[in-house]
């Protein structure tokens, strides 16, 4: 018996085993999509990436600056207490909380850093060092001190370096880093 002669239907689809090899990967045509519409893609995604981050970006909730400095040295200590005042200035329409100061000096003998003392521990800083409380405003910065939209905190903070009175006044630069609770940090200067 002879075979019977089947000639396939031009409407059936093509079995993929059967696909030629040079027609699966002939150009790139047939794998790549077209530019124009790959790279405007990435510029929309680009540009919504861009307004995301700047819309939420992290905005200062506070301004000033060292007002300053006095340091009294501890008698055969090779160390001070250094009395900073600043003014902090908050720009927000909520209540911040102040957290945490940190002191920085810098000079020709590298930086140190202190975080503020205690408002228990003053009164006996001041009574040690009358001089200190001389150089002090009548306000002194406190942990969770809270301060109002718009309002302007004069404050002293004191600090202890482990160098000499002339070691401070010779300093190259001075800054205190302001942390509030849920907020950036600010820097004064």
């Amino acid at each position: 018996m002879a075979a019977p002669n089947i000639t396939p239907n031009p409407e059936e689809p093509h079995d993929a085993g059967h696909i030629p090899l040079t027609e699966e990967i002939d150009s790139s045509k047939y794998t790549m999509p077209h530019a124009a519409p790959v790279i405007g893609a990435i510029l929309l995604v680009g540009l919504a990436l861009a307004i995301i981050a700047w819309v939420w970006r992290a905005k200062p909730v506070a301004e000033g600056s060292i007002t300053s400095v006095y340091a009294a040295e501890i008698p055969r200590q090779h160390s001070s207490l250094v009395a900073v005042q600043m003014k902090i200035k908050n720009i927000t329409d909520k209540p911040i909380i102040l957290k945490n100061v940190v002191v920085s000096a810098r000079g020709g003998w590298g930086e140190n850093n202190d975080d503020f003392a205690p408002a228990t521990d003053v009164p006996r800083y001041f009574a040690a060092f009358p001089a200190l409380q001389e150089h002090s405003t009548p306000q002194l910065l406190t942990r969770e001190q809270k301060i109002a939209p718009g309002e302007t905190v004069n404050g002293t903070v004191i600090v202890s370096f482990p160098l000499t009175e002339g070691d401070i006044q010779a300093r190259q630069s001075m800054e205190a880093t302001v942390n509030f609770y849920d907020h950036h940090p600010v820097v004064l200067h």
